[in-house]
């Protein structure tokens, strides 16, 4: 061989373990493990304390429509059990209009023309500028108790005719206004009330009376103011149906308790021109 000519260097074989090694790192290159990321997010609290509130309130909203429901059928079987029925015999029911019906076929003309007269005695009164107090009721109630015997036996009087206390209150009233009205008008003398006394002094002071001893008789003098409002009330009592009677004639009144109402055509209008009419001829 000539000197020119390099010598190569001998090429090194590679081993089989550096060989599998690089393979392995050229695999390694080619496919990367993919990076698993875990994140652990906290629970959304607000929104659990929300959905949890909105259940509350549809339980409660359902609970309250139950309630209601429940309250409503209740109310349906009261009515049905009181108002709509005036007496329950062996579940056989007597409706209350039937009651009323009869109600009115045999008490109503009468209970009519009673509140009538109230109403022209009330109407009477705001003419002559009367009034009632209420301790001209209160007087006369506890004159009404003496009478009866005590608040008990008022209250029982009441109850067994079906009356309150303001319902009497409200007669009371009328009566009192009906006294103040017509006793400014009544004509008597010393010797009326008098007679009056001697006839009915052991009627109207029966305690007083029943104490006497045989013989002995009651001091007029003694009573006489007393005697005097009893005999006064006596005669308001016997008069007044004749004072009532004389001002039912001067008001227009209609009765349809006494004469139901007929309907026809214009049949008001001509009633009202007719009444003008009889107002301009007056």
């Amino acid at each position: 061989m000539s000197k020119d000519k390099k010598t190569k260097a001998p090429i090194k074989e590679e081993t089989a373990n550096q060989k599998a090694s690089k393979q392995e790192k050229k695999q390694t290159k080619r496919f990367k493990k993919p990076e698993i990321k875990v994140t652990l997010h906290k629970p959304d609290v607000s929104a659990i304390k929300g959905y949890s509130f909105k259940s509350v309130l549809r339980i409660i909203k359902y609970i309250v429509i139950i309630i209601a429901s429940l309250a409503l059928i209740d109310l349906g079987v009261q009515y049905y059990n009181n108002s709509y029925s005036i007496a329950i015999v062996n579940d056989s029911r007597i409706p209350r209009r039937e009651w009323r019906k009869q109600l009115e076929q045999y008490y109503g003309k009468a209970m009519a023309s009673k509140m009538i007269n109230d109403k022209i005695v009330e109407l009477e009164a705001k003419k002559a500028n009367v009034e009632v107090t209420d301790e001209d009721i209160e007087t006369e109630l506890e004159r009404i108790r003496e009478s009866m015997g005590g608040e008990e036996a008022l209250q029982n009087t009441l109850a067994a005719n079906n009356f309150t206390l303001d319902q009497l209150k409200d007669q009371l009233k009328t009566d009192i206004l009906l006294r103040k009205i017509l006793e400014p008008s009544l004509q008597y003398t010393d010797d009326d009330i008098k007679n009056f006394f001697n006839q009915y002094s052991d009627v109207l002071f029966p305690n007083d009376a029943a104490a006497l001893e045989e013989g002995e008789k009651l001091d007029f003098e003694k009573y006489k103011d007393q005697t005097t409002d009893w005999y006064k009330r006596q005669i308001v009592d016997s008069s007044s149906q004749d004072w009532l009677t004389q001002k039912q004639g001067e008001y227009n009144i209609i009765d349809n308790a006494s004469n139901p109402p007929k309907y026809g055509f214009l049949t008001t209008t001509i009633n009202l021109v007719n009444e003008l009419i009889d107002n301009i001829k007056k």
